[in-house]
């Protein structure tokens, strides 16, 4: 299933609930790592700010890399057509 999230005109709010089953583990990670001004909810939202900005660095390289292989292979098939051409005469 695929949707498009449109640009908020302000703050999304999210709610998310930790399963019990889990909660040990998120208790003992929030209070391990957490600064001293962050609740719960700054301490998640961090989480996922960080997340979204390193999909995106992520997203941008490996686009980077793809043009950069692209344009490598342009030039390779460019170099075999004029030793190609050279060959010929």
């Amino acid at each position: 299933m695929t949707f498009i999230l449109q640009p908020e005109l302000k703050d999304r709010a999210i709610t998310i609930t930790i399963p019990k089953e889990v909660d040990v583990y998120f208790k003992e990670w929030y209070l391990e790592t957490k600064t001293a001004d962050d609740t719960e909810s700054t301490f998640v939202y961090k989480i996922l700010a960080k997340m979204a900005l390193h999909h995106r660095a992520q997203k941008l390289n490996n686009e980077a890399i793809q043009a950069e292989m692209q344009a490598m292979e342009a030039i390779e098939a460019e170099n075999s057509r004029l030793q190609d051409i050279l060959r010929i005469n």
